[in-house]
């Protein structure tokens, strides 16, 4: 039997390829496998040959402090939006319907407790056939940020030779006042050491 994908589907795979440029699609999909055909799934082509569900991989894309870039957003994008044309929606065990169920009202997430907890990727079923875009934003992929050049040991070294030569320079000031302050007592040790503590500070001073 010939399928294709809702026309719903492309279009809305069409705006997420465009957020999310070069993401993983490893855990991606629509028509579905044996085991898919063995029981009711939109996975399954239906009576027209339409398949109603695609999945998207988790992606974590260029941004290292986010979780999951692209199946996180687009389900909480879907149940936002609120669209006719989706169905439901599962995702890391959790499941939301566009339609009310006793004591689950539609649109709120609750556990899902299918055979597959969905976490690689987020299920999409859809309604129909129509291909009307869906508005799913271009500016969900993060930007990667422009790198920052660190500085050399050499450039650090040489941005703190003026402080330091700065300090040096007080450093030496400060000892030789002490040394020839008329306050200090003058004793032949104590102004000897001064005098040679300045000298060593001050490679010009010879004595």
């Amino acid at each position: 039997m010939s399928w294709r994908v809702s026309k719903a589907l492309l279009t809305l795979r069409a705006e997420v390829e465009k957020a999310h440029p070069g993401r993983s699609k490893v855990s991606d999909g629509t028509v579905g496998d044996t085991s898919h055909s063995a029981r009711v799934s939109d996975h399954n082509p239906d009576e027209n040959g339409i398949v109603h569900a695609w999945d998207v991989t988790v992606w974590d894309g260029p941004d290292p402090d986010a979780l999951d870039d692209v199946a996180q957003p687009l389900a909480e994008f879907l149940r936002a939006k609120r669209d006719p044309r989706t169905k439901y929606v599962i995702h890391r065990g959790q499941m939301f319907r566009s339609y009310d169920k006793p004591g689950i009202p539609a649109w709120t997430w609750s556990p899902y407790t299918g055979p597959n907890g969905h976490f690689h990727h987020v299920h999409v079923s859809v309604y129909g056939d129509d291909g009307a875009p869906w508005g799913y934003p271009a500016t969900t992929n993060p930007q990667p940020q422009p790198e920052v050049d660190m500085p050399t040991a050499k450039e650090i070294a040489e941005a703190l030779r003026p402080v330091v030569r700065e300090e040096v320079g007080k450093a030496i000031g400060w000892t030789r006042a002490v040394a020839e302050s008329p306050n200090v007592a003058d004793t032949d040790s104590q102004s000897q050491r001064l005098k040679d503590r300045a000298a060593h500070l001050d490679p010009e001073r010879k004595g």
